[in-house]
């Protein structure tokens, strides 16, 4: 289960705030049921770059951070996208 937030400072430029949790069962070593649960916390912003010709880059940046102690880890992300127009 997840959910995020974004909050548009600008039109290109944009804070996004996002929630997931995951919850797994497996079997231990005794066969015997066994549940855990990991949460990601996952703060970020992304600006977009619009072209005269209709064209959209957008690039990202988050910081996921571990807020369980199953995913006590902290890592980076990165990303780009592009937007061809429509005709």
């Amino acid at each position: 289960m997840g959910a995020s937030a974004i909050l548009a400072l600008r039109e290109t430029f944009h804070i996004l705030v996002e929630v997931v949790r995951v919850s797994e069962e497996s079997l231990n070593a005794l066969g015997e049921k066994e549940k855990t649960a990991r949460a990601l916390f996952a703060p970020g912003a992304r600006y977009a770059i619009n072209t005269d010709g209709g064209m959209q880059w957008v690039l990202g940046a988050s910081a996921p951070i571990g807020i369980t102690e199953s995913e006590g880890d902290m890592g980076a992300l990165l990303y780009l996208s592009i937007e061809h127009p429509f005709r």
